[in-house]
Order: structure tokens, then sequence, then C-alpha cells
């Protein structure tokens, strides 16, 4: 038996409606050499009638279904990570779908870059629930791969806030797979923190073409984290992580930390009246001189706004 290439792995929970979608948008790749794990988090809708017509795919190495829901997604990536064989992991989320080149082209690169690229990645299309196309994830960058060394990656794209907006738009190599399993505690920040420790560990590539399409519904848990504060409350129990893998010193600890509380202060997807909550969330992970530090920088920013 010859070794995998990738071993995709499809998370669902209550995704029904975009499972069909989702899966052939896999099994179609141009690139064929991988397996397909399809997961279940014990969905609720007729998700598991639509995985197990997929049964007898030559793809697919294992269906399972929870009895019980897990009330994580990092809890079923890890199940998918166990289960996998490939030499790299893609996890291709449920309600989202992929140009079918998608493989083909991130196996060019892998295959040109010998074994040091950690992680790859690709701007996402975002499309709506009727997969129609609204707009473009926004990149600075004329090139059309840009290469970054892992840490400065982090330092420069996730120290503050998680420039990964879509694990669909992820391929990465196992063997940089974490150990501290940290990550799978969180409900909103676990892959800002896997993501990180991933990337420190080699080097990342960002492909500037747009194979990966995002999609925004009514189901996103992003939007409602963002709006009461949970994106903060996680990030400050991780920011010390983060720190520490970017190399950035005891001073750049101090500030992006600074920073950090800041941006949450002036974040206007929070809403006003759930900020001083937020903070005090924060301080139980954070020391308060970085709370204060984040006002202090907060009143110069709107300062100068009137100068």
């Amino acid at each position: 038996m010859h070794n995998i290439k990738f071993s995709v792995i499809i998370p669902n929970y209550n995704h029904a409606k975009f499972l069909k979608e989702r899966i052939d948008s896999v099994l179609n790749q141009t690139f064929q050499d991988f397996e397909l794990i399809l997961l279940d988090d014990y969905s609720k809708d007729n998700s598991r009638e639509i995985l197990g017509s997929y049964e007898s795919d030559s793809h697919v190495t294992h269906i399972l279904f929870n009895e019980i829901n897990s009330g994580s997604t990092f809890r079923q990536w890890l199940k998918g990570f166990e289960l996998s064989k490939g030499e790299y992991i893609w996890i291709a989320e449920s309600d989202d779908f992929a140009d079918l080149h998608f493989l083909e082209k991130a196996n060019e690169i892998l295959t040109q870059s010998a074994n040091s690229i950690s992680l790859l990645y690709y701007p996402s299309n975002i499309v709506n629930e009727k997969s129609e196309f609204s707009h473009k994830q926004e990149i600075y960058d004329s090139q059309t791969i840009s290469f970054f060394e892992g840490k400065e990656f982090v330092y420069q794209c996730m120290l503050r806030n998680n420039s990964i907006i879509n694990a669909s738009a992820v391929i990465f190599k196992k063997q940089f797979l974490p150990t501290d399993l940290q990550y799978t505690e969180f409900r909103f920040c676990g892959d800002w923190l896997f993501w990180s420790i991933i990337a420190s560990q080699g080097w990342v590539v960002r492909v500037n073409e747009y194979y990966n399409n995002f999609r925004m519904h009514t189901q996103k848990v992003t939007p409602s984290a963002l709006t009461n504060g949970v994106k903060y409350v996680e990030g400050s129990k991780i920011m010390n992580k983060l720190c520490t893998l970017s190399d950035v010193g005891r001073f750049g600890r101090m500030q992006n930390i600074s920073l950090f509380y800041s941006d949450m202060l002036g974040d206007i997807y929070l809403k006003k009246e759930k900020r001083m909550t937020v903070a005090k969330e924060m301080n139980k992970n954070l020391s308060c001189f970085y709370l204060y530090m984040g006002y202090f920088i907060h009143f110069l920013k709107k300062v100068r706004k009137f100068v």
C-alpha cells in the first residue's frame, strides 16, 4: 500500500444542507491521492443519512457518528488526526466548499519545497448560504506566492489576531501536530493557537489565489463570538503563548498584550456594555497593568482622530 499524500477531514454538525456540495468538492478534486474521513458530532438534522450515502466511495476510510455531542469542534479535529494516515492534513469544514484544483495546486508547491513547509493556506472567497459570491478576503501582496519563516509569520500575522480566518483554507504537515492539546479546550480561539504552533515549526506559504470558498451564514460561531467578547477572553489565555512562539522578548510582550487590550476597547463589533465585563475576565489571565496600558493607547488613538 502506498503512502497517502493528503488526509481530508470533514467534521460536521448540523450542516446537512451544505454537506453534499462540500463532500463532492473534495471527491472531485483533480488531484486524487487522498483519503476522506467523515465525522459527525451528533447532528439533529439528516446529516447522518447524507454521510452514510458516501460509505462505498473508495476515498472514504472512516465515517464516525458521535452518540453525544462533544461540545468542541477542536475535539472533533483531534479525533480526525488520530485516524489520519496522510503526510498532510486538510480540515475541510462541512459548510464550506473548494475549487476543484485546491489539492493539485497545494501538491505542486509542497512537492517543490522539500520538507520545509509546515503550513500552506489560501485566501478565501466569501459566499452566502446559497453559495453565491459575496466578496474576497483582502490580501495586500502582489506576489502569487508568499513565503514566511514560521516565527516571523506568528509575529506578523497571528500575534494579536488570527489572520487565518477559515480552517478549510489550510493544509499542514502532520508531523507538526501540537503535542500540547490546550487548543481543544477553547470554543472559539483554539484554531488561533493551533495554527500558530504549527506555523512556528517551519515555513508558511500563502498561495495568493482564491481556491477556497468560506461560507458565512446564521449558524456560524464567529459573529456571536465577536459581539460577546469570547474572542478576547479566550485570546487573553493564549497571548503569552503566542508571544513566546514569536520570540518578541519582554518589551514586545508588554507592547503586544497592551495593544490587544486596546483592540478590545476599540472593537466596533463588541457591544459597549460588554467591554468592562470582558476586561475583568481578561484580567484573570493577564496582568491589570496591560489593561491600563491598553486604556492609555486607546485614549491616544481617540485623541489622534481629533487632532
